[in-house]
């Protein structure tokens, strides 16, 4: 591969693990969910990952937006996960959400434009420095509400504070990931695991400092849910979005 080129063998990378998740999402409910719920979860399954190729086809490759890659999850869950809730098995809800995740990684793998793999690694110096401006962008952006929660609340309202650490943490342990797994950035399924992985860092340091300030224990079960469900939604869009940045 000469320098710059395109890396063809990416796209074919990740069109193999996109189908191969679905496939593995269809072949597990077919054999662990009863046959009442074939319709939804492998009628369902099936449809929605032949319009998420459909319509990505048709767009075709390029820029990923952040919003179509929520879309396509929002979708997914409505037609998959809210009707597994009601099957009365333990597998329901997990194999639900690996199709939800099979959605948006077809839809990722057939939108995005090739790239070379990296010739050289970015310094970790140098990705802890983004990961202090992300930090600080964020606290930025949090100092509006925190000045009117103590305008409002006074001293009841000190806790607050907490945010600005957990923004610093959660930015610098999803720089931590970007630099551990940068070698497979310039692929779509690389920057979707990228993206799940620090999502998930971000959200989970913010995690806490929620249940503090709503007076709420600080059970591991909910933290794992609050860095979870967002993490892995915002997380990959926010990668994918970012890719050419």
């Amino acid at each position: 591969m000469t320098r710059g080129a395109p890396d063809l063998t990416g796209l074919d990378t990740d069109t193999r693990i996109a189908g191969g998740l679905a496939a593995l999402y269809l072949v597990l409910s077919a054999v662990l969910l009863p046959f009442g719920a074939y319709p939804l979860a492998l009628g369902g399954g099936f449809a929605v990952f032949v319009i998420v190729v459909g319509i990505a086809r048709t767009v075709g490759r390029g820029k990923i937006n952040g919003l179509s890659v929520i879309a396509v999850a929002v979708v997914s869950a409505v037609v998959l996960l809210l009707p597994a809730f009601a099957v009365r098995r333990a597998a329901a809800v997990p194999l639900a959400v690996l199709g939800v995740q099979a959605a948006v990684i077809l839809w990722a793998a057939h939108r995005w434009t090739p790239r070379a793999p990296p010739e050289t690694s970015t310094p970790l110096r140098e990705v802890w420095t983004f990961g202090v401006f992300a930090g600080a962008g964020l606290s930025a952006i949090a100092t509006i509400p925190i000045v009117i929660g103590f305008l409002a609340d006074g001293g009841r309202a000190a806790p607050i504070l907490l945010v600005y650490p957990g923004y610093f943490a959660g930015t610098l342990s999803a720089a931590t990931v970007y630099w551990l797994l940068q070698r497979v950035a310039h692929l779509a399924v690389g920057r979707y695991l990228i993206g799940v992985l620090g999502g998930f860092c971000v959200y989970g340091a913010m995690a806490p400092i929620v249940l503090l300030l709503k007076g709420e224990p600080v059970d591991l079960g909910m933290m794992l849910f609050l860095a979870s469900v967002p993490g892995s939604l915002v997380g990959p869009a926010v990668a994918l979005d970012f890719a050419d940045d």
